[in-house]
């Protein structure tokens, strides 16, 4: 899963420039609960939710190429491997994204606008800065990403 997971994050990173340690995936086994596909009670297959923050110029094209990207990180990490097997228990029937973050709250902060980004991390460089400095290991990686020394 730590593969896949990496595949994700870099996805997200790559289409929305948002900072690793504000991209957050979760893996939940879902193999307990009652599928029903047409009203017929079928094999859980996975499915891939991202939910990602309302606002922003992203069109739905921009949110079609992002679904066919986890599709395939799913298929280069796991279906790929089960290939020889025939499993269907790890095939992905879905990929969806879903624009309903309206507001975030994360590591202290709340969090900006799509599109806001940049004038937000110069906004709070400072108190990036001085969580680092405290041994704050999601803001060192936060600097060290973006590029800035806990001394700038």
């Amino acid at each position: 899963m730590d593969e896949l997971a990496a595949k994700i994050t870099d996805i997200h990173k790559t289409a929305y420039g948002t900072p690793t340690p504000f991209i957050s995936v979760v893996f939940e086994d879902i193999s307990k609960t009652n599928f029903y596909e047409g009203g017929v009670q079928t094999p859980g297959y996975n499915r891939i939710f991202a939910i990602v923050r309302i606002g922003g110029s992203r069109t739905s094209q921009d949110f079609n190429e992002l679904c066919v990207k986890l599709s395939q990180a799913w298929r280069e990490v796991v279906s790929e491997k089960d290939a020889s097997t025939g499993s269907v228990q790890r095939k992905l029937a879905g990929a969806f994204v879903l624009r309903s973050i309206n507001a975030m709250w994360e590591h202290g902060f709340v969090l900006p606008e799509p599109g806001q980004d940049e004038e937000w991390f110069k906004q709070n460089k400072t108190e990036f800065q001085e969580r680092a400095r405290a041994g704050d290991g999601t803001m060192m990686r936060l600097l060290k990403e973006l590029g800035i020394s806990l001394e700038d």
